[in-house]
């Protein structure tokens, strides 16, 4: 039977990293998206390199942003599920 081992380090980080997934790094997403919503509204950004921005560069950012950030979301669940499975095998430091 494989060994599993979880320090108070290991958990700390865990829980660090899950705390920028779900605050850090979703505020910064929230205020990308409020910022772009300035700048797709053609009667504060318009132009041929502002249509470029919202037609071509935002739109795969914005895509991007969305997918790392459901990758994000899937890592935090995975590593709660291996917290759990740590804790309840009695592997916990």
């Amino acid at each position: 039977m494989a060994r599993t081992v979880s320090s108070p380090e290991a958990i700390a980080a865990i829980r660090a990293m899950q705390g920028i997934i779900t605050g850090d790094f979703t505020n910064v997403i929230s205020a990308l998206n409020k910022q772009a919503a300035i700048l797709l509204d053609k009667s504060f950004f318009d132009g041929v390199e502002p249509t470029r921005f919202q037609q071509e560069i935002w739109p795969k950012t914005d895509k991007e942003l969305k997918e790392a950030q459901a990758q994000l979301n899937q890592m935090s669940d995975q590593l709660s599920k291996m917290l759990t499975n740590i804790a309840e095998a009695g592997g916990g430091a």
